[in-house]
């Protein structure tokens, strides 16, 4: 029988990760009050979509599948601040669900993305310059992979190209980074971060990443950019024993033309008392003005996604692509393909590709429109059955947004 009951530390670990980062705006906000040159921007909207799914619960046993309707309604509402000491990108997005055949499952889902970046400090210590992130999700579901859309200021929350069924999961995820450029061409950076993932039901495995690493730019020529970085992980998980990780990774960044930009990078991975892996990051990306395209493929280390408490060997190829098809219609398409092995313990493979397409349309001056489809294929090979699961998933989207409006100056 599946779980319905959230479990209290789950709760309060919610509530700790929302009142923090609340917190952490409010006083922003308080600050920027008191710079005269600065202005804070906010822009909101409402969101209703209609959502179709033939697997809901993203089961693999084919009797078990069930589908479902699920109407969604909630605001979206992003805040941008600009100044002389601060400049601040933030992004909250609120979604009521109400499912029709399992209305045990309704709930309110939030996530919240913030970029702080803090250039008063390059002008009291000259090349001095500091950055903070921050990403919290509370959601009945984590996607498989990280597909960014407009407006965002981070990257979405996703799940190491893994897809895991329905279960309420937190995420929060923070970071800080503090460098400091030498020269205008050579430049050094010391980073932080801070990943926490918890799952209702106790089905799936619950963890805690720290990263910490030192990184060095140098701006070769006008066109080029060579990186070479040092990171050590430890990940903690709730049931296991904890895995360090030592990474080194040298990369390259190379502007063909103003709109087309090519990344490559290699390194080495080591998982003391188990492996040595090669670690691989290449990418292109496309700029236009009727559209954009990317592709980036990436081989690492990663934590398990829930399903396991060994670090993973974990491969990812994801494109992502968007074209104006007329004055008010667009369309966009994404593709999803993820290899994840454990390094040790009994032989598994997990294997995820996900492809979707959508149709966006501007119905009126406030009032957006659009299409989008999904097909997620997972494939679970090892371990006492091999499994697999699919899922098509439809859904209508209309959103209302007002004009920005300048509530500070």
């Amino acid at each position: 029988m599946r779980e319905h009951n959230t479990q209290p530390v789950l709760f309060r670990k919610v509530w700790r990760g929302w009142v923090r980062s609340a917190a952490s705006i409010v006083a922003l906000l308080i600050a920027l009050q008191e710079n005269a040159a600065a202005f804070v921007t906010f822009s909101p909207s409402l969101v209703l979509s209609e959502r179709y799914s033939d697997n809901f619960f993203f089961t693999e046993i084919e009797s078990f599948r069930e589908s479902e309707f699920t109407t969604m309604v909630g605001p979206q509402l992003t805040l941008a601040a600009e100044g002389r000491n601060w400049n601040l990108s933030t992004r909250y997005q609120g979604t009521v669900e109400l499912n029709r055949r399992h209305p045990e499952e309704n709930q309110y889902g939030q996530t919240l993305a913030m970029d702080l970046h803090l250039p008063f400090i390059s002008e009291q210590l000259r090349g001095l310059d500091l950055r903070i992130t921050e990403s919290i999700a509370y959601v009945p579901e984590l996607p498989a992979f990280s597909f960014r859309q407009s407006g965002d200021p981070l990257p979405p929350e996703a799940n190491q190209g893994i897809q895991v069924g329905r279960t309420n999961t937190f995420r929060n995820h923070a970071g800080v980074t503090l460098g400091y450029g030498w020269t205008t061409r050579f430049s050094t950076a010391l980073s932080y971060s801070y990943l926490s993932n918890w799952y209702r039901g106790g089905t799936l495995e619950d963890f805690v990443v720290h990263d910490g690493g030192l990184s060095g730019i140098y701006q070769a020529s006008r066109r080029m950019q060579w990186s070479v970085s040092y990171a050590t992980t430890l990940t903690n998980y709730k049931r296991a024993n904890s895995v360090v990780t030592h990474q080194v990774n040298i990369g390259e960044i190379y502007q063909v033309s103003p709109t087309f930009t090519i990344n490559v990078g290699t390194g080495v991975a080591i998982v003391p008392s188990d492996s040595t892996q090669w670690t691989v990051s290449a990418g292109i990306r496309k700029t236009g003005r009727d559209g954009n395209a990317s592709l980036q493929y990436g081989r690492g280390i990663g934590t398990g996604g829930g399903v396991t408490t060994t670090a993973t060997l974990s491969q990812s190829l994801t494109a992502q692509a968007e074209r104006t098809l007329g004055r008010s219609v667009s369309a966009s398409f994404r593709l999803g393909y993820g290899i994840n092995e454990p390094l040790s313990g009994p032989p598994l493979r997990i294997s995820t590709q996900e492809i979707g397409t959508g149709i966006q349309m501007n119905l009126l001056s406030w009032l957006n429109g659009g299409v989008n489809y999904s097909y997620t294929n997972q494939r679970t090979d090892g371990g006492p059955v091999d499994r697999d699961s699919r899922r098509n998933v439809v859904m209508v989207t209309l959103t209302a947004a007002s004009l920005p409006l300048r509530i500070m100056q």
